[in-house]
């Protein structure tokens, strides 16, 4: 007898079980990737990476992004960036951290160190390409 009350309280639980674990099935749900690419695209994008000098004055550009605006503007492999929106750019994070703060379409100034010559270049940042949609692995900026 014990058994048929066991099962016969499971019969309830099961399908209330079930209910539960599909009862929002229908709804739009907004995932962490739709979250993250509309995060990704309301952010400036240059397209260089960038790594610590060895005197700790300023980022070196180790390489630049085919076609991104820092390559139409000038920007080259192995400039020294001082500088960025007039403030003194001490480490990657530092430029990262700027960066992050710009929205598509805006103009930001790098002061550069090339050759023992100090520039001026002028950006307009864009969207982030396809391409480079996930900044941790693609690491540009």
């Amino acid at each position: 007898m014990k058994r048929w009350v066991f099962m016969k309280n499971w019969s309830l639980v099961v399908p209330l079980l079930l209910g539960l674990l599909y009862a929002g099935d229908d709804l739009p749900q907004s995932t962490e990737a739709d979250t993250t690419a509309e995060a990704i695209d309301s952010i400036g994008f240059v397209g260089i990476y960038i790594t610590e000098t060895d005197t700790g004055e300023g980022v070196k550009v180790d390489d630049i992004i085919p076609n991104s605006p820092a390559a139409v503007s000038g920007i080259k492999k192995g400039d020294i960036i001082i500088e960025f929106n007039d403030k003194r750019v001490s480490d990657p994070e530092f430029l990262f951290g700027e960066i992050a703060k710009t929205k598509p379409g805006e103009k930001v100034l790098f002061k550069i160190r090339r050759k023992g010559k100090i520039i001026n270049i002028t950006v307009k940042t864009t969207v982030r390409p396809k391409e480079q949609k996930t900044p941790a692995a693609s690491g540009g900026l």
